[in-house]
């Protein structure tokens, strides 16, 4: 189901993201303020739980021992109220995580963007107890309060296919990481698929996004999904961030999936990074190692768009096939 060096590398990734992210990334319910959790040099342990103390002397978790398979987030370590989850809350090797459910306390209100379920690579569900006023769960999958924000869907949960609600409209990052899946139906309401969101779903062999509002597709949303053959993007896409299909590719054709924008419908290359037709683009192929996105109705010229895979708004492998 996992593998640790893939995850590793996932998670390696993810840190590479947030170095170029304009803002420090954070997740978490509506009107939440910024990252409370304050700098110090060492963690507090009690129990199966480390902590920091935010600013305002509410329990931030950082790291979990413990050893059960249904793990219970108590509403309070050491007389202090627990309020958020830090990135590796539950622990970061896949290996040693035991935990098939996790229930969170009413009193959680922040949980850190870079998905602390993650991990949970024997996951089957996610609770959230009764009173809590920022995030809920529906068959064990975790939303936002207002079930605007997917955060994440266990990867162990049963069941060949899955339907997003009517509503959301972001998933987050690595909310379906490794799930297992084959068929995913999304809601015209999804406006942004996030980073890592459907990495390494090896099941998913074709999705259709024609019928969603998406308007951007965050770096490395699908990478990994090595059966991808075929995607649909809707009239509404404007941006496809960086390694988006990144080691996306069809086992019979070695191609990355068939995309569709508009009325056009063309297949990409693999990254090869003797493909580039000039010697910068190919320094560029190197050193990212990305696929970048393309809008072709901003561009007057072949020239134009050429010239702009070089800052990163295009693609002329793309724009060769598309007649510019």
């Amino acid at each position: 189901m996992f593998d640790r060096k893939k995850i590793a590398a996932f998670a390696a990734s993810l840190l590479i993201c947030a170095s170029f992210a304009a803002a420090p990334m954070a997740s978490h319910a509506d009107d939440q303020p910024e990252d409370t959790a304050v700098a110090d040099d060492n963690l507090t342990v009690s129990g199966d739980f480390s902590y920091w103390l935010t600013r305002d002397d509410t329990v931030c978790i950082e790291d979990c021992k413990a050893i059960g398979e249904k793990l219970v987030i108590p509403d309070t370590i050491d007389g202090k109220k627990v309020t958020e989850l830090g990135p590796m809350a539950f622990g970061n090797d896949p290996l040693s995580l035991p935990f098939t459910s996790i229930e969170l306390p009413a009193s959680i209100n922040y949980i850190s963007e870079e998905n602390p379920f993650m991990y949970c690579q024997r996951l089957k569900e996610i609770k959230v107890a009764d009173g809590c006023n920022d995030f809920c769960s529906e068959d064990g999958v975790l939303y936002t309060k207002k079930k605007d924000r997917l955060i994440c869907y266990p990867n162990c949960k049963e069941g060949d296919s899955f339907t997003v609600p009517e509503g959301v409209e972001t998933l987050g990052t690595a909310c379906f990481y490794n799930a297992d899946f084959s068929e995913l139906s999304l809601p015209k309401s999804l406006k942004t698929i996030g980073q890592f969101s459907m990495g390494d779903i090896t099941g998913l062999t074709k999705l259709d996004l024609s019928s969603t509002s998406v308007e951007e597709i965050k770096p490395y949303a699908f990478s990994g999904c090595s059966s991808l053959e075929e995607i649909i993007f809707p009239e509404t896409l404007e941006s496809i961030n960086g390694g988006a299909f990144s080691s996306c590719k069809s086992p019979y054709r070695g191609h990355l999936p068939r995309f569709s924008h508009g009325d056009r419908t063309v297949r990409l290359c693999r990254y090869r990074p003797y493909q580039c037709d000039h010697p910068r683009q190919r320094r560029i192929h190197r050193l990212l190692r990305l696929w970048l996105c393309f809008r072709p109705q901003r561009y007057r010229s072949r020239r134009q768009l050429h010239h702009s895979w070089l800052t990163g708004l295009g693609c002329s492998a793309l724009c060769s096939r598309l007649g510019y």
